[in-house]
């Protein structure tokens, strides 16, 4: 199941948060969840991430330590071509 995570990082901590994805990428989360995707908007300091996972309490979890950098959501997204 597809989620896009959106992280409201502050300015101050975006060199952090960069650096944490860097570090951890694709191999830090436990389980079946996967990073597909990392988009960064430089102006307006949000982070997107697509990630495939099994459940959504395994997104939550992953979520956990973004939570240092600032504000984060995530919902459950499908492909465009399974309208």
């Amino acid at each position: 199941m597809l989620h896009m995570i959106q992280m409201q990082y502050s300015p101050e901590k975006r060199d952090a948060a960069l650096e944490y994805f860097q570090q951890h990428g694709m191999t830090h989360y436990d389980g079946d969840l996967v990073i597909k995707g990392l988009w960064v908007c430089t102006v307006e300091h949000i982070a997107y991430v697509l990630v495939d996972a099994s459940s959504t309490d395994e997104v939550a979890s992953a979520c956990q330590p973004l939570e240092t950098f600032g504000e984060v959501e995530f919902r459950a997204v499908i492909e465009s071509e399974q309208l």
